[in-house]
């Protein structure tokens, strides 16, 4: 049997949170946070990618990240109580986006949460392609829907 996953995409001001049971989604949610995209500055690696750097106080995107955490707990509480009668719950959690500090988001959600948190990646790869970024693996999972 598949473990229940909750897949969670984390970018610069959203979240989108994900409920898959048998590898079938079940439950979506999306969730803007207030950070102003205006801090956010931007350049671009040697490699063509965008790297971000907050010019502001920490506590700006800490606190909203906070909210985030928060929501993730009430979704794993409304699939488990709610929509199974406290019969089936989240076994592991899934994390991947492009947000910049996606290590210590990782970090933060192993503290928060008891049960198995896996952060995709830095790459996704393939036999006989170049790796793919990280912050392509949305674009990536939305080309592979069509195939």
């Amino acid at each position: 049997k598949v473990p229940n996953h909750l897949i969670i995409q984390v970018d610069l001001q959203t979240a989108n949170v994900c409920i898959f049971e048998n590898n079938l989604p079940v439950f979506m949610r999306h969730v803007n946070m207030d950070i102003k995209r205006d801090n956010w500055n931007h350049s671009l690696t040697s490699a063509s990618l965008l790297s971000f750097e907050y010019q502001g106080d920490k506590l700006e995107v800490l606190y909203p990240l906070e909210e985030i955490y928060k929501e993730i707990n009430k979704v794993m509480n409304f699939y488990q109580y709610s929509l199974n009668h406290g019969k089936k719950q989240v076994q592991r959690i899934v994390l991947d986006g492009d947000h910049p500090w996606l290590e210590e988001i990782y970090e933060q959600m192993g503290s928060r949460f008891d049960i198995p948190i896996i952060k995709l990646k830095g790459s996704l790869e393939h036999q006989e392609a170049e790796p793919v970024s990280h912050q392509f693996h949305l674009n990536v999972g939305l080309g592979l829907k069509e195939v």
